[in-house]
């Protein structure tokens, strides 16, 4: 990613980070970022930072543009029509952060990751969001939330998707660098019967306007 795109990222770090279980304000600061995956950023990153909620970064991702209408698409010249047709499209990406100005002997968890952008589902289609997350070594929680027609509100759609392991990271040292944070973000958009429905996420124009919005909720505690 661009180093302007990581300067505007770290200068989230000066905002309160407060969690419901440790009544304690942390100021954390961005030390690194990297993303790759099908739906991460190109060109740089440019645009990716939109600010913060609670102390962490709020991601866009321009890129996000998903279409059912290319399951329909008749194969290239001099491309095989595959035996198994695909069933749905889909597109992630993996943000790993290492976070500094940590609080000492403390641990932290990210319990919800909240995902919303601009989608049009027909009758018939839905959409899958996933979200695997880890803190250091700590076991990897995983969550999916599936998004209906009926769940979109005048083009928008925004769900908190809860992750299922409660295991903390390592306890942080006195350097204040809080263990590697890891978010795996991943949609897929399908077909819920065999009828061609049609269904869109974000847009061709990959502008910000029609962008991914990902943020991660962290909580904090004393080491036991």
């Amino acid at each position: 990613m661009s180093l302007s795109s990581l300067l505007a990222l770290a200068s989230l770090a000066f905002l309160p980070l407060i969690s419901a279980q440790a009544e304690i304000p942390v100021f954390p600061t961005l030390n690194s970022l990297s993303m790759f995956g099908t739906g991460c950023p190109t060109g740089g990153g440019q645009g990716i930072g939109a600010g913060a909620v609670n102390g962490t970064p709020v991601f866009k991702f321009p890129e996000w543009n998903l279409d059912l209408a290319d399951l329909d698409a008749e194969p290239s010249e001099g491309e095989e029509e595959d035996t198994e047709p695909a069933t749905s499209v889909e597109k992630f990406c993996i943000e790993e952060m290492q976070l500094g100005g940590g609080p000492p002997g403390y641990q932290i968890r990210v319990p919800k990751v909240t995902v919303g952008g601009i989608a049009d589902l027909e009758e018939g289609s839905a959409l899958s969001v996933s979200i695997e997350t880890a803190a250091g070594e700590a076991d990897v929680g995983v969550g999916e939330t599936i998004v209906h027609p009926a769940d979109i509100s005048d083009g928008v759609f925004e769900v908190q998707v809860e992750t299922t392991s409660e295991t903390w990271s390592d306890c942080i040292a006195d350097d204040g660098v809080v263990p590697l944070i890891r978010v795996k973000t991943t949609l897929s958009l399908y077909r819920e019967g065999e009828e061609a429905t049609a269904g869109t996420v974000g847009a061709a124009d990959k502008s910000l306007d029609s962008a991914l919005s990902v943020h991660f909720q962290a909580i904090w505690r004393e080491c036991e």
